[in-house]
């Protein structure tokens, strides 16, 4: 029979109390998966760049 040991490092944040700034804010993740989608980034993006191109077209 072989015996297979693979060997892990131990995190250095094992055994501590957990900071604040690693915990996630489950309802703001939950809540950016379903408004921030980089299809509605880069949408608004466009917008903005037509809008742009418009208004220098107008303006000039």
């Amino acid at each position: 029979m072989i015996r297979l040991e693979l060997a892990m490092n131990v995190s250095p944040l094992a055994r501590n109390p957990v900071e604040e700034l690693l915990l996630v804010h489950i309802p703001r993740l939950v809540s950016a998966y379903y408004t921030e989608t980089p299809m509605r980034r880069l949408l608004e993006e466009a917008q903005a760049m037509v809008s742009a191109a418009l208004a220098d077209q107008e303006g000039g």
